[in-house]
């Protein structure tokens, strides 16, 4: 694969483009570029147009440089239109989150806050007692949430509150759930639900 310089203003983006690069991506994106390099080019068609990095080139105008890696597509203009769905979509899949929580943990704080992942992952996996999400699909589902800081400790305060009811055992006895916090968030709903 031939890696060519070229002038930031001669690579232009396909005007039909539909993944949506807002400001916050793109600043993590140039902060990325900053710390680890542009190593991977943006991926052109024979006239220039962007089929693959358009967050790359936003990025790369964001940190005012003059010229970005390209490499050529020699692809037809049909084939083009399906690379460029099939790279963002194709990208998408589920995390293992112990394991990312385990490498964010052996990580400093200004490297975590470039991979895109919340530093309060971290704090998630060394303060929640029984913090666990299940690996395997047999009879689980794993559910993450974002929320505020606020949010976050209102939630571990129910979670921590619920489980020393006397009624907590009773209500997940019968679950065969292993993650204790889990088990708690049922808890809450369940107790929820038989005073609405």
């Amino acid at each position: 694969m031939e890696i060519l310089q070229l002038d930031i203003n001669v690579v232009m983006p396909y005007e039909k483009n539909a993944k949506k690069h807002p400001q916050e991506q793109v600043l993590k994106i140039a902060n990325s570029i900053t710390e680890f390099g542009f190593n991977q080019p943006i991926v052109c068609d024979t006239k220039n147009v962007i089929i693959v990095g358009h967050g790359r080139l936003e990025a790369a105008k964001k940190l005012g440089l003059k010229t970005v890696p390209v490499t050529y597509a020699n692809i037809t203009e049909d084939q083009a239109k399906a690379y460029r769905l099939a790279d963002n979509k194709l990208n998408e899949s589920p995390w293992d989150m112990q394991l990312v929580i385990a490498e964010l943990q052996e990580i400093s704080l200004p490297m975590v806050q470039l991979t895109g992942f919340s530093s309060e992952l971290v704090d998630l996996g060394l303060d929640m007692d029984g913090f666990a999400l299940p690996t395997d699909g047999d009879g689980t589902e794993q559910m993450t949430f974002t929320l505020t800081n606020l949010q976050a400790k209102a939630l571990k305060d129910a979670l921590a509150n619920v489980k020393t009811l006397p009624e907590f055992a009773a209500i997940v006895e019968t679950d065969q759930n292993t993650n204790s916090n889990g088990n708690a968030l049922y808890a809450l709903v369940t107790l929820w639900e038989q005073k609405t």
